[in-house]
């Protein structure tokens, strides 16, 4: 597609996944989601599809194997990007940060096979509550007519200034899925360690740990403090996984920290990002407004 074309949500499409958690969120009829494999040994369920978010956590609470996520193919992206072309004239595919899985890897195959001059797929180095930032922006600009050109700029601002920041009421699932070792897990468990943690160029890194619950909300103030400008509206997305009441807390953060903030929606993280962090992963994400 030339950066000049001009897009509305009448013909095209935004493609995204179950790794942007969308569903109650950013909806609309040409708004689509790629449901990711959730696997729990041999049994497989598309995200959002098979599974729902209380399904899963309900069996992740229980289950002797870890559960591990799986993209589609570059064929099922193709399948699906032809049917989106049956309804629109043009898709747009923004989905999970390249560098945590190779869904946009297999996006871009699809779009060759199917054809760039109707699919454009613009990585996006997004997760969860940036993702669904992203896509509701970007139906923003849909809405009052825009270009791809504008839309990748839109994505080229996310890339630079979103700040997504998360922390895990347990160590347990990083340990149960092999990214940090048995004693590690011990050690922050018997300390009662809470890792803060960011999304930075499409990665999750830790920025820090506190001892307490309670400690938390300080810590992800002072990150969203240092992270994000002050004398600028952001727009923000609170997710949660089944720690609803935890939300107050985080939107009484954010006002307090950024007063100009604009809280967008909050939501439960589903099975895509869930089977990572576990319950009780709490997070947001902040954009300067465009």
């Amino acid at each position: 597609m030339d950066s000049t074309t001009a897009l509305t949500t009448a013909n095209t499409t935004i493609y995204s996944d179950s790794g942007g958690d969308l569903a109650g969120t950013v909806e609309a009829p040409n708004i689509k989601v790629c449901p990711l494999s959730i696997n729990f040994g041999q049994e497989s369920f598309k995200d959002g599809v098979e599974i729902t978010p209380e399904e899963f956590y309900t069996r992740l609470s229980t289950a002797s194997v870890m559960p591990t996520t799986a993209q589609p193919s570059s064929a099922e992206m193709a399948d699906l990007y032809r049917e989106a072309l049956s309804e629109r004239e043009f898709v747009i595919g923004l989905h999970l940060s390249e560098r945590l899985s190779g869904t946009t890897e297999a996006a871009i195959a699809a779009a060759k096979e199917v054809g760039e001059d109707k699919v454009a797929v613009l990585p996006t180095a997004q997760v969860s509550c940036g993702l669904s930032l992203l896509v509701s922006r970007a139906q923003a600009l849909l809405e009052q007519g825009t270009t791809v050109g504008e839309i990748q700029a839109l994505v080229e601002h996310f890339r630079a200034n979103c700040s997504t920041l998360f922390t895990l009421e347990s160590l347990e699932f990083l340990q149960r899925g092999g990214r940090i070792g048995r004693a590690q897990y011990m050690a922050g468990s018997l300390l009662k360690v809470r890792p803060i943690l960011a999304v930075a160029d499409g990665e999750v890194n830790p920025i820090g740990k506190v001892r307490g619950a309670h400690k938390v909300m300080p810590a992800l103030a002072a990150a969203l403090e240092e992270r994000t400008p002050a004398d600028t509206p952001l727009r923000v997305a609170i997710g949660h996984a089944q720690r609803p009441e935890a939300i107050a807390g985080i939107e009484d953060m954010v006002r307090k920290t950024r007063p100009n903030a604009i809280i967008d929606y909050t939501f439960e993280l589903g099975p895509t990002i869930g089977t990572h962090g576990g319950p009780g992963t709490i997070g947001l994400s902040a954009v300067p407004a465009a």
